[in-house]
C-alpha cells in the first residue's frame, strides 16, 4: 500500500489503465465498423450480368455538354483573338487619319475607328 501512495506510481498506473483502456475499446468499434462496411460492398458476384459486361460508364449527358460548351468557348475566344491581331496589323495611315501636321497619333487614329 505504500507504493500507492507514491504520485509517480498512481500517475503511471493510471495513464496505463487508460491508455490500455482506450485501445481495447477503439479495437471493439473498430471490428464492428469493418464488418459492417464490409457488408455494405456488393460483390462481383452480385452484380447483374449486365453492370458487370458494361463496366464503370461515367461520360453523361452533363460532361457531353460541358465538353461542348468549352469546345465553343475555346474556339470563339481563339476567333476573337485572331480578329484584334488581324485588326491591330491591318492598320494603315490614310487620308482620313492625316492630318495637316502628319499622321495622328496611333490612338487617336483608332478612336477615329470605333466611331
Amino acid at each position: 500500500m505504500n507504493k500507492l501512495a507514491n504520485p509517480y506510481i498512481a500517475a503511471a498506473l493510471a495513464l496505463l489503465v487508460g491508455v490500455g483502456l482506450g485501445l481495447s475499446l477503439v479495437w471493439r468499434s473498430a471490428v464492428v465498423a469493418l464488418e459492417h462496411a464490409v457488408s455494405l460492398v456488393p460483390h462481383h458476384d452480385a452484380l447483374p450480368v449486365e453492370a458487370r459486361e458494361r463496366g464503370w460508364n461515367f461520360w453523361t449527358i452533363e460532361i457531353e455538354n460541358l465538353a461542348t460548351e468549352l469546345k465553343g468557348s475555346a474556339i470563339s475566344s481563339i476567333s476573337a483573338q485572331s480578329n484584334s491581331r488581324n485588326a491591330k496589323l491591318s492598320w494603315r495611315p490614310s487620308a482620313k487619319n492625316l492630318t495637316k501636321c502628319g499622321v495622328k497619333s496611333r490612338a487617336c487614329a483608332l478612336r477615329s475607328r470605333l466611331r
